[in-house]
């Protein structure tokens, strides 16, 4: 049995990097734990049972398992053109619409333009070589 508040995950390499992804074919959750699955938009590395993570939560709804998860507004397939025009970035990993609407419950979080910044540069969100083109692109008024 898996420990409270965890998902098994296996270790995939991929460009000398090793990165952890969802096992599916590990021990079943305990059903009377929600796992937390972040980033449900995310691309999983080549090798691995789906593409994109939402899948791989699919897949663990289907067993009967709630799953907590979390995703950003703008992976939103319908909200693609939208985020384009207004941000000049084409975010290529997206999450179908359909699993918004099946969802029980959806709680939307936001922090200030400032607190985003704060994170950027504490490197809380992207690696370092990218926070710059990132912060411009994406904290730039239209």
């Amino acid at each position: 049995m898996l420990p409270s508040g965890t998902l098994s995950t296996t270790t995939t390499n991929n460009d000398d990097k090793r990165l952890p992804e969802i096992s599916l074919f590990s021990p079943p959750f305990p059903k009377r734990h929600y796992p937390l699955v972040d980033e449900l938009a995310h691309t999983n590395v080549p090798g691995c049972e789906h593409e994109k993570r939402y899948q791989d939560v699919e897949l663990i709804l289907v067993a009967g398992i709630d799953v907590f998860s979390t995703v950003n507004i703008q992976h939103l397939e319908s909200l693609n053109d939208l985020v384009a025009r207004i941000t000049g970035v084409v975010v290529r990993e997206r999450i179908p619409d359909r699993l918004l609407e099946q969802a029980d419950e959806v709680v939307v979080v936001d922090v200030t333009p400032e607190t985003l910044e704060e994170r950027l540069r504490d490197g809380k969100t992207y690696a370092p070589e990218k926070i710059r083109s990132i912060a411009a692109t994406l904290l730039s008024a239209p």
